[in-house]
């Protein structure tokens, strides 16, 4: 997987403008600006997709909002400390890369598309995957700015939202993707890194599910059977292997694969 941080200005003042407001002093700027520009303010948000398209080239239609932002001193505070913590990331993801990388294509069995990482401050707290990813789709696109001073941890959730968007899925399967995702991003990469068990990580909602789950993710994993007993008790999941046929070829599939497996084979036939 290759990720690319970048800093851009159009990006940082246009999530200054339509995010939440995390001081006074940026929402008295922006309710000035809306006092005083409210039909420039309100154009400027159609921006979000043009910019994504082509950061580069960007040019927008009407420029005053974005100077006026440009100028103020607040705005040369925030984009030095993006920059500082754009280099954490960096930093964080050039020393982990190799390993994420290794651990990534032994549990997904499948390529990830690049992503340009937008990197906003991290006051702004929002991982954005909302945006459209290149026309060829051959690049995502994400906005990060999380108060996390534990940077792996937002590696972790980039890797996470970048494969949730690659996955596609249906409304009735979403839960069974989501979690399958998460038991590979959350639970078993950062357990491979740490080597210490993340498998009580994820959203709160999907821990009953992942654990249902879990017997036929270590098949997929491809843990022989005899080692299951140490994973159940590394993990503190217990659950009895009598209750379940051992099927080693869901070691051989892809994530993608594996999903439609549990969804068809177990979930629709009221096994989990």
């Amino acid at each position: 997987m290759e990720l690319k941080f970048i800093t851009n200005d159009y990006v940082l003042a246009w999530n200054l403008l339509f995010q939440p407001s995390y001081t006074t002093e940026l929402n008295n700027m922006k309710q000035k600006l809306w006092e005083n520009y409210k039909i420039e303010y309100n154009n400027t948000y159609k921006d979000k997709e043009l910019i994504f398209k082509d950061y580069k080239n960007f040019i927008p239609e009407n420029d005053l909002i974005y100077n006026i932002i440009f100028e103020k001193k607040q705005f040369e505070k925030i984009k030095t400390n993006t920059e500082k913590y754009k280099k954490e990331l960096v930093y964080t993801w050039d020393s982990n890369k190799t390993k994420i990388n290794e651990i990534l294509r032994k549990v997904l069995r499948k390529n990830i598309i690049p992503y340009d990482i937008f990197v906003v401050n991290k006051e702004l707290n929002l991982l954005d995957a909302s945006i459209n990813d290149n026309a060829a789709g051959t690049r995502g696109n994400l906005v990060i700015g999380k108060e996390d001073n534990n940077y792996i941890n937002t590696i972790l959730n980039i890797i996470l939202y970048a494969l949730r968007k690659s996955i596609k899925t249906t409304p009735d399967k979403e839960n069974i993707t989501r979690s399958i995702i998460e038991l590979a991003v959350l639970c078993e990469l950062p357990t491979k890194l740490t080597k210490k068990s993340n498998y009580i990580s994820g959203n709160p909602d999907l821990i009953d599910l992942k654990r249902r789950i879990y017997p036929y993710w270590l098949m997929y994993l491809g843990v022989r059977i005899d080692d299951i007993p140490a994973y159940m008790q590394r993990d503190r999941i217990a659950f009895s292997m009598d209750n379940y046929k051992y099927d080693k070829s869901l070691s051989r599939i892809d994530i993608e694969e594996f999903i439609d497996y549990i969804y068809n084979n177990i979930y629709k036939k009221n096994k989990l």
